[in-house]
């Protein structure tokens, strides 16, 4: 891991965050509870709260499942 230390400040507003984005979506979720909602990170910083997978079998996009885009600044979905 990196050496870089965040303050408790910081590492708070992350945590609540992260939090606030897990209570939307079980909200959206549970108005909606026939639909898997989720969300998907794209590696082009694009955070899209979906409705239904992202993917089908053969790995192409399914960009009509996306119910809203948010740009997460400097973020990407990439496999390591």
């Amino acid at each position: 891991m990196s050496d870089i230390e965040l303050t408790a400040k910081q590492h708070n507003k992350i945590k609540r965050a992260v939090k606030a984005l897990n209570d939307v979506r079980a909200e959206v979720q549970q108005e909606n509870p026939d639909n898997d909602i989720n969300w998907y990170l794209e590696d082009t910083a694009n955070f899209n709260l979906m409705s239904g997978l992202t993917h089908d079998d053969q790995y192409n996009a399914l960009p009509n499942n996306i119910i809203e885009v948010y740009d997460l600044h400097e973020a990407s979905g990439g496999a390591w």
